[in-house]
């Protein structure tokens, strides 16, 4: 028998829609994607945007953490970085952990790397509240509205989530980042 942390997205996705008693068609319409995009996604075809996760999330009724790798019972206030909750490639060639134990903290950090060329996703986010972003290492284009900025390493970003938003790689090595959001968007 597989083990929860050994699901991959995908198969997280559709153990939830069926305990839930969902058809594919049900979450479609109330994530408002297509049915062909949930059952690439549940047969791991896929690996959908940040942005469709937070929807399917929504249309499951369930926090978007619920698609990350599963991790055994935390004891304390540290998070060893093998505990960390961890997305599955969200978007090609990014990569998020969560470094705050869970969604249900006032605040959120994470962790991502991009690929070179990698972004956020093709479309720009909007959520409400507000996030900071940190550059460890690297060179990253952030859109906020209609203004585009470069950031490099030690450099820093705060921004009204509700301005569309979106981030990218511009430079030739991976690009580390933190980002603190609040209230909680994943």
């Amino acid at each position: 028998m597989i083990q929860e942390q050994e699901l991959g997205l995908g198969s997280k996705m559709r153990a939830i829609r069926v305990k839930r008693g969902l058809l594919i068609r049900e979450v479609a319409v109330k994530a408002g994607v297509t049915v062909g995009l949930i059952s690439q996604i549940e047969r791991g075809r896929v690996n959908p945007s940040v942005g469709t996760l937070k929807k399917l999330a929504d249309a499951l009724d369930v926090p978007i953490t619920s698609f990350f790798d599963s991790t055994g019972p935390r004891v304390g206030p540290v998070i060893r970085e093998h505990e960390r909750k961890r997305l599955p490639q969200a978007s090609k060639g990014v990569r998020y952990s969560l470094l705050t134990p869970d969604i249900n903290c006032t605040l959120e950090v994470i962790y991502s790397e991009y690929e070179p060329g990698a972004s956020s996703g093709e479309f720009m986010f909007v959520h409400r509240g507000e996030e900071v972003g940190y550059v460890l290492s690297g060179v990253m284009k952030v859109t906020v509205g209609t203004e585009s900025y470069v950031l490099h390493e030690g450099d820093t970003i705060h921004f009204n989530c509700m301005l569309p938003h979106r981030v990218e790689n511009i430079g030739s090595t991976v690009l580390k980042t933190l980002w603190a959001i609040t209230p909680p968007s994943f």
